[in-house]
Protein backbone atom coordinates (compact mmCIF):
# COMPACT_ATOMS: atom_id res chain seq x y z
CA UNK A 1 0.00 0.00 0.00
CA UNK A 2 1.53 3.56 -1.08
CA UNK A 3 1.88 6.06 1.62
CA UNK A 4 -0.89 8.80 1.75
CA UNK A 5 2.02 11.16 0.83
CA UNK A 6 4.58 10.93 -2.74
CA UNK A 7 7.01 13.46 -2.89
CA UNK A 8 8.24 14.05 -5.97
CA UNK A 9 12.19 13.49 -5.23
CA UNK A 10 11.51 10.37 -2.88
CA UNK A 11 9.02 8.18 -4.84
CA UNK A 12 8.68 9.15 -8.34
CA UNK A 13 12.21 8.05 -9.60
CA UNK A 14 13.40 3.76 -8.67
CA UNK A 15 17.05 4.25 -7.87
CA UNK A 16 17.84 1.61 -10.20
CA UNK A 17 16.65 3.50 -13.38
CA UNK A 18 17.83 6.89 -12.59
CA UNK A 19 19.68 9.91 -11.65
CA UNK A 20 17.52 11.72 -8.99
CA UNK A 21 17.91 15.37 -9.71
CA UNK A 22 18.59 17.34 -6.39
CA UNK A 23 17.76 21.13 -6.48
CA UNK A 24 19.48 23.25 -4.06
CA UNK A 25 19.63 26.90 -3.25
CA UNK A 26 22.98 27.35 -4.73
CA UNK A 27 22.51 25.38 -8.00
CA UNK A 28 23.73 27.62 -11.21
CA UNK A 29 20.95 28.38 -13.76
CA UNK A 30 22.39 25.77 -15.68
CA UNK A 31 22.02 22.94 -13.36
CA UNK A 32 18.77 24.03 -12.27
CA UNK A 33 15.92 22.26 -14.22
CA UNK A 34 13.63 25.02 -16.13
CA UNK A 35 10.50 24.06 -14.17
CA UNK A 36 12.52 24.09 -10.67
CA UNK A 37 11.34 27.01 -9.38
CA UNK A 38 7.70 26.27 -10.43
CA UNK A 39 4.95 25.91 -7.35
CA UNK A 40 4.60 22.29 -6.62
CA UNK A 41 0.78 20.90 -7.40
CA UNK A 42 -0.85 18.08 -5.46
CA UNK A 43 -2.58 15.25 -6.97
CA UNK A 44 -4.77 13.71 -5.12
CA UNK A 45 -5.67 10.19 -6.58
CA UNK A 46 -8.35 7.91 -6.20
CA UNK A 47 -10.53 6.13 -3.63
CA UNK A 48 -7.59 6.17 -1.12
CA UNK A 49 -6.94 10.23 -1.67
CA UNK A 50 -3.16 8.91 -2.45
CA UNK A 51 -1.59 12.32 -2.62
CA UNK A 52 1.26 13.09 -5.46
CA UNK A 53 4.09 16.01 -6.06
CA UNK A 54 4.73 17.48 -9.26
CA UNK A 55 5.97 20.94 -10.63
CA UNK A 56 3.21 22.45 -11.93
CA UNK A 57 5.30 24.29 -14.95
CA UNK A 58 6.04 20.36 -16.25
CA UNK A 59 2.57 19.76 -15.73
CA UNK A 60 1.38 22.18 -18.19
CA UNK A 61 4.40 21.31 -20.43
CA UNK A 62 3.87 17.82 -20.59
CA UNK A 63 0.01 17.34 -20.26
CA UNK A 64 -2.72 19.26 -21.62
CA UNK A 65 -5.25 17.95 -19.30
CA UNK A 66 -3.63 19.71 -16.54
CA UNK A 67 -2.83 22.56 -19.24
CA UNK A 68 -6.11 22.82 -19.85
CA UNK A 69 -7.17 22.53 -15.59
CA UNK A 70 -4.52 24.74 -13.86
CA UNK A 71 -5.38 27.75 -16.12
CA UNK A 72 -5.54 31.14 -14.83
CA UNK A 73 -9.07 31.68 -12.80
CA UNK A 74 -9.89 27.94 -12.06
CA UNK A 75 -10.28 26.46 -8.73
CA UNK A 76 -7.00 24.29 -9.23
CA UNK A 77 -5.01 27.15 -10.83
CA UNK A 78 -5.97 28.81 -7.39
CA UNK A 79 -5.21 26.15 -4.64
CA UNK A 80 -2.64 23.86 -6.43
CA UNK A 81 -4.49 20.55 -6.13
CA UNK A 82 -5.97 18.60 -8.61
CA UNK A 83 -8.55 15.73 -7.77
CA UNK A 84 -8.25 12.88 -9.49
CA UNK A 85 -10.65 10.61 -7.96
CA UNK A 86 -11.40 7.89 -11.14
CA UNK A 87 -7.28 6.94 -11.50
CA UNK A 88 -5.41 4.73 -10.05
CA UNK A 89 -2.66 5.81 -7.68
CA UNK A 90 -0.13 2.98 -9.66
CA UNK A 91 -0.52 4.86 -12.76
CA UNK A 92 -0.31 8.07 -11.75
CA UNK A 93 2.79 7.34 -10.72
CA UNK A 94 3.82 5.85 -13.94
CA UNK A 95 2.90 9.33 -15.23
CA UNK A 96 5.17 11.38 -12.67
CA UNK A 97 8.37 9.42 -13.75
CA UNK A 98 7.30 10.00 -17.87
CA UNK A 99 6.71 13.63 -17.37
CA UNK A 100 10.09 13.92 -15.60
CA UNK A 101 12.14 11.57 -17.18
CA UNK A 102 10.78 10.55 -20.76
CA UNK A 103 10.49 7.44 -19.00
CA UNK A 104 8.64 3.87 -19.42
CA UNK A 105 9.46 0.98 -17.06
CA UNK A 106 7.22 -2.36 -16.93
CA UNK A 107 10.23 -4.65 -16.57
CA UNK A 108 8.75 -6.18 -13.24
CA UNK A 109 5.21 -6.42 -14.83
CA UNK A 110 4.16 -10.12 -15.60
CA UNK A 111 1.15 -9.47 -17.76
CA UNK A 112 0.21 -6.34 -20.02
CA UNK A 113 -2.55 -4.56 -17.26
CA UNK A 114 -0.09 -2.11 -15.94
CA UNK A 115 0.75 -0.76 -19.49
CA UNK A 116 -2.99 -0.88 -20.65
CA UNK A 117 -3.91 1.11 -17.24
CA UNK A 118 -0.94 3.63 -18.29
CA UNK A 119 -1.88 3.83 -21.92
CA UNK A 120 -6.28 4.33 -20.84
CA UNK A 121 -4.51 7.58 -18.61
CA UNK A 122 -2.43 8.76 -21.66
CA UNK A 123 -5.16 8.53 -23.87
CA UNK A 124 -7.23 10.50 -21.08
CA UNK A 125 -4.55 13.48 -20.63
CA UNK A 126 -4.22 13.83 -24.03
CA UNK A 127 -0.40 12.79 -24.24
CA UNK A 128 0.32 11.00 -28.00
CA UNK A 129 4.00 10.89 -26.96
CA UNK A 130 2.89 8.85 -24.07
CA UNK A 131 0.77 6.72 -25.95
CA UNK A 132 3.40 5.44 -28.32
CA UNK A 133 5.79 4.64 -26.24
CA UNK A 134 3.62 2.58 -24.33
CA UNK A 135 2.33 0.73 -27.46
CA UNK A 136 5.72 0.17 -28.59
CA UNK A 137 5.98 -1.68 -25.20
CA UNK A 138 3.13 -3.86 -25.27
CA UNK A 139 4.04 -4.44 -28.31
CA UNK A 140 7.14 -5.88 -27.37
CA UNK A 141 5.74 -7.64 -24.08
CA UNK A 142 3.01 -9.07 -26.47
CA UNK A 143 5.62 -10.50 -29.16
CA UNK A 144 7.53 -12.28 -25.82
CA UNK A 145 4.44 -13.49 -24.40
CA UNK A 146 1.06 -14.34 -25.71
CA UNK A 147 -1.78 -12.56 -24.98
CA UNK A 148 -4.18 -13.26 -22.32
CA UNK A 149 -8.07 -13.41 -22.39
CA UNK A 150 -8.00 -11.73 -18.89
CA UNK A 151 -6.01 -9.12 -20.91
CA UNK A 152 -8.75 -8.99 -23.98
CA UNK A 153 -11.67 -8.80 -21.16
CA UNK A 154 -10.13 -6.03 -19.84
CA UNK A 155 -9.82 -3.94 -23.12
CA UNK A 156 -13.66 -4.59 -24.01
CA UNK A 157 -14.28 -3.67 -20.61
CA UNK A 158 -12.52 -0.19 -20.30
CA UNK A 159 -10.89 1.00 -23.90
CA UNK A 160 -13.18 1.73 -26.98
CA UNK A 161 -13.36 0.35 -29.78
CA UNK A 162 -11.94 2.89 -32.24
CA UNK A 163 -8.68 3.10 -29.80
CA UNK A 164 -5.75 1.84 -31.06
CA UNK A 165 -4.96 -0.25 -28.15
CA UNK A 166 -8.46 -1.76 -28.13
CA UNK A 167 -7.62 -2.70 -31.70
CA UNK A 168 -3.87 -4.19 -31.13
CA UNK A 169 -4.92 -6.12 -28.54
CA UNK A 170 -7.76 -8.13 -30.55
CA UNK A 171 -5.24 -8.19 -33.47
CA UNK A 172 -2.62 -9.83 -32.13
CA UNK A 173 -5.14 -12.10 -30.29
CA UNK A 174 -6.38 -13.65 -33.43
CA UNK A 175 -2.63 -13.80 -34.78
CA UNK A 176 -1.17 -15.80 -31.64
CA UNK A 177 -4.50 -18.12 -32.09
CA UNK A 178 -3.43 -18.95 -35.69
CA UNK A 179 0.24 -19.79 -33.95
CA UNK A 180 -1.71 -21.51 -31.14
CA UNK A 181 -3.01 -23.70 -33.79
CA UNK A 182 0.32 -24.07 -35.61
CA UNK A 183 1.98 -25.56 -32.33
CA UNK A 184 4.22 -22.52 -31.76
CA UNK A 185 3.57 -22.50 -27.92
CA UNK A 186 5.67 -23.88 -25.16
CA UNK A 187 3.13 -24.36 -22.12
CA UNK A 188 2.21 -26.81 -19.74
CA UNK A 189 -1.10 -28.51 -18.99
CA UNK A 190 -2.48 -26.37 -16.16
CA UNK A 191 -1.54 -23.44 -18.31
CA UNK A 192 -2.99 -24.75 -21.22
CA UNK A 193 -6.37 -25.31 -19.01
CA UNK A 194 -5.76 -21.74 -17.78
CA UNK A 195 -5.95 -20.29 -21.19
CA UNK A 196 -8.60 -22.35 -22.63
CA UNK A 197 -10.56 -21.44 -19.97
CA UNK A 198 -10.22 -17.94 -20.34
CA UNK A 199 -10.77 -17.92 -24.04
CA UNK A 200 -14.57 -19.66 -22.95
CA UNK A 201 -15.16 -16.87 -20.48
CA UNK A 202 -14.19 -14.52 -22.97
CA UNK A 203 -16.71 -15.92 -25.48
CA UNK A 204 -19.47 -15.19 -22.94
CA UNK A 205 -19.09 -11.26 -23.37
CA UNK A 206 -21.27 -9.58 -25.25
CA UNK A 207 -18.58 -7.34 -26.59
CA UNK A 208 -16.13 -9.63 -27.79
CA UNK A 209 -17.03 -11.45 -31.06
CA UNK A 210 -16.28 -15.04 -31.20
CA UNK A 211 -16.95 -14.93 -35.38
CA UNK A 212 -14.76 -12.17 -36.19
CA UNK A 213 -11.75 -13.53 -34.11
CA UNK A 214 -12.11 -17.27 -35.91
CA UNK A 215 -12.20 -15.27 -38.92
CA UNK A 216 -9.46 -13.16 -37.93
CA UNK A 217 -6.98 -16.08 -37.08
CA UNK A 218 -7.67 -18.17 -40.41
CA UNK A 219 -6.71 -15.46 -42.45
CA UNK A 220 -3.54 -15.50 -40.42
CA UNK A 221 -2.98 -19.17 -40.71
CA UNK A 222 -4.24 -18.74 -44.17
CA UNK A 223 -1.63 -16.19 -45.06
CA UNK A 224 2.25 -17.17 -45.06
CA UNK A 225 3.28 -13.48 -45.52
CA UNK A 226 0.87 -11.96 -42.46
CA UNK A 227 2.92 -9.74 -40.31
CA UNK A 228 2.78 -9.53 -36.87
CA UNK A 229 0.09 -7.09 -35.35
CA UNK A 230 2.91 -6.19 -32.72
CA UNK A 231 5.52 -5.49 -35.27
CA UNK A 232 3.55 -3.04 -37.16
CA UNK A 233 4.06 0.00 -34.95
CA UNK A 234 3.11 2.69 -36.82
CA UNK A 235 -0.67 1.26 -37.73
CA UNK A 236 -1.20 1.41 -33.77
CA UNK A 237 0.50 5.07 -33.31
CA UNK A 238 -1.46 8.32 -32.93
CA UNK A 239 0.03 10.69 -35.12
CA UNK A 240 -1.28 14.47 -35.03
CA UNK A 241 -3.18 14.29 -38.83
CA UNK A 242 -1.10 13.96 -41.97
CA UNK A 243 2.09 12.56 -39.93
CA UNK A 244 2.97 9.55 -39.83
CA UNK A 245 6.14 7.86 -37.92
CA UNK A 246 9.37 8.58 -39.25
CA UNK A 247 10.23 4.99 -39.51
CA UNK A 248 7.83 2.46 -39.85
CA UNK A 249 9.30 0.31 -36.94
CA UNK A 250 8.28 -3.09 -38.58
CA UNK A 251 9.62 -6.31 -39.90
CA UNK A 252 8.49 -8.23 -42.27
CA UNK A 253 8.59 -11.67 -41.12
CA UNK A 254 7.12 -15.38 -41.12
CA UNK A 255 3.82 -15.62 -38.24
CA UNK A 256 6.32 -17.77 -36.10
CA UNK A 257 9.41 -15.27 -36.31
CA UNK A 258 11.57 -18.15 -35.92
CA UNK A 259 11.12 -18.56 -32.48
CA UNK A 260 8.29 -20.48 -30.21
CA UNK A 261 6.17 -17.98 -27.71
CA UNK A 262 5.78 -18.83 -24.27
CA UNK A 263 2.82 -19.11 -22.40
CA UNK A 264 1.83 -17.28 -19.28
CA UNK A 265 -0.52 -16.56 -16.31
CA UNK A 266 -2.12 -13.44 -15.85
CA UNK A 267 -1.59 -14.41 -11.94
Amino acid sequence: MASSNHTLWENAMPERDFEVISISSDSSDEDTPSFAMSPIVTLVVGDGKVEYTAHRQLLVDKCPFFAKCLTSGTKEANTNVVTLPEDDADTVRHFIDFIYHNHVDFTKERNGFGRMKAYALAEKFGMQVWQNKLMNSLMKFWKMYFVQPAEVSWILDNIHESCPLHRLALDQFSFQAAQRFEGAVESSEREEREYHDGVDALCMKEKFSASRHVREAMRYHNDSKAIQPAEQRCRYHVHPEGETCSRKGRVRKGKDNGSRKRQRTTH
